[in-house]
């Protein structure tokens, strides 16, 4: 029995409803998770799951004619695929994202300095310091302020290990507002951040 072209017709159309759906199941949660390694606000998760959706719906040729579909399938390909371009677009990064960055980056910078002297007058360092002093918002400040004393203090000095160990509860909590793994650990999105100097190699 011969199928009618209007029936052909409709069961694609199904198929490509099937297809747009599932679409959006699978990336939404993902695309949504690379927002957020990338410190995006809210706002920026919302433009990404209605670019996700707008990706599936440019899938239906029956909606659109073919320039806008065209358009729109443009334009969410590049919020989808561009997370980092969304969230400087909108809004930029949250702050306990900034803060920790800047945290993370100021300690490996001071780290690679024999001393105190040395790392102070390293424009990185201060770069970074500055990069920290910019994130400090009500969410950050103690994380912001455990930074600054415990970066250039001596591990042996007087309360240290306390600092150290306040600092360790504050950076745990900034993770969790933030969530999963953030992209300038090694993730594959690019962060704004001043480069990590590898240490001197030493003689012998």
């Amino acid at each position: 029995m011969l199928s009618s072209p209007g029936s052909d017709q409709l069961i694609a159309e199904i198929a490509l409803a099937v297809i747009g759906l599932a679409l959006v199941a699978w990336l939404l949660p993902r695309q949504r998770t690379r927002v957020r390694q990338h410190g995006g606000r809210p706002a920026a998760q919302a433009v990404t799951a209605v670019a996700v959706v707008a990706l599936a719906v440019s899938l239906q040729p029956e909606l659109f004619d073919l320039n806008t579909g065209l358009t729109l399938t443009i334009l969410a390909v590049f919020v989808v695929f561009r997370p980092e371009a969304v969230v400087r677009l909108v809004g930029g990064q949250r702050a306990e994202f900034r803060a920790l960055a800047a945290g993370t980056r100021l300690r490996q910078l001071v780290a690679t300095h024999p001393d105190r002297a040395s790392a102070e007058s390293d424009p990185a360092v201060g770069a970074q310091l500055a990069a920290l002093a910019a994130s400090e918002a009500p969410a950050t400040a103690r994380y912001v302020a455990l930074v600054r004393s415990a970066v250039f203090a001596e591990p042996d000095g007087a309360g240290s290990a306390a600092r150290l160990a306040d600092l360790a509860v504050e950076e745990a909590r900034l993770r969790r507002a933030v969530g999963p793994r953030p992209a300038f650990e090694g993730g594959p999105a690019k962060v704004d951040e001043a480069p990590v100097r590898e240490p001197p190699a030493r003689d012998g």
